[in-house]
């Protein structure tokens, strides 16, 4: 794997781990920990960056394998998210999925864009900070995009956790996804350097519609919570209305002195 200098460190690393935690966290529902005039949040998130881009330089130095590199430091950031934010292993697992997943989607559609235009190889990218400075800025703006566009989604994260219909629905089309698109960027990423120009184009375009998918799963999702939630709604209004009519017959019927009619009533209602 490539080193990285302070400098990249600094520019691109720390901010990339940042957005990172924030776009993973909005998706699961722990926005809780994101607001930054809370100085546990603050310590938290300091001590995750700290750890996670420490990880990552080590395990840069230490695996040559791309492949395995990625496999090894998404176990360790969901070590880091387990015992930093005192998650349970599924979240912190789901998390660094999430994390790695949302990252190289976005990575893996616009990088070699970036490398045919600037026409370097993937190998003089991650050799040169410049390079890598410049190629890390629009990621970090499509990360503040989705990170804006995705601040109110606790609310369909709620509804998620409420309803478990939505819940299974929610966690078997995420899994499913995220599976295979890491599988293809682990695919993608180890024999770039290997792939003519025509050959990225297309793998470059079928991998687009995974992002496409992610986004569409997000609108199904809060279409379907939506449902859900206009569902129940309607069922305890009518059950509502159907007490109220119940409870007015019943004082109806105490009122003219039939006892064992609001009696046999009430038995009815309770069925």
């Amino acid at each position: 794997m490539d080193k990285m200098s302070l400098l990249s460190v600094v520019t691109v690393s720390i901010p990339e781990e940042i957005l990172s935690i924030y776009l993973c966290f909005l998706i699961t529902g722990e926005k809780f920990h994101l607001f930054l005039d809370d100085k546990i949040n603050v310590i938290r998130l300091a001590i995750a960056v700290s750890l996670m881009v420490t990880s990552s330089v080590v395990l840069r130095a230490l695996l040559p394998e791309m492949v395995l590199f990625f496999l090894v430091n998404m176990l360790v950031i969901a070590v880091i998210f387990k015992f930093t934010y005192k998650m349970k292993w599924y979240k912190a697992a789901l998390n660094s999925l999430i994390l790695y997943g949302f990252l190289m989607s976005i990575e893996i559609v616009y990088a070699p864009v970036f490398l045919t235009i600037a026409g370097i190889t993937m190998e003089q990218l991650q050799s040169s900070d410049s390079w890598r400075i410049l190629c890390s800025i629009p990621i970090r703006g499509i990360q503040i995009f989705l990170i804006i566009s995705l601040w109110n989604w606790n609310k369909v994260v709620f509804n998620i956790k409420e309803y478990k219909e939505v819940r299974v629905t929610f966690f078997l089309f995420m899994t499913l996804l995220l599976s295979i698109e890491l599988l293809f960027v682990l695919i993608f990423l180890n024999n770039f350097s290997g792939m003519a120009s025509h050959v990225r184009w297309v793998y470059m375009g079928g991998f687009s519609l995974f992002s496409v998918l992610n986004f569409s799963l997000f609108k199904l999702l809060s279409v379907f919570t939506n449902a859900v939630v206009r569902r129940d709604l309607a069922e305890y209004i009518n059950s509502k209305r159907e007490a109220r009519y119940t409870v007015e017959s019943i004082e109806a019927l105490l009122e003219k002195g039939e006892v064992e009619k609001a009696k046999y009533l009430c038995r009815e209602y309770n069925k």
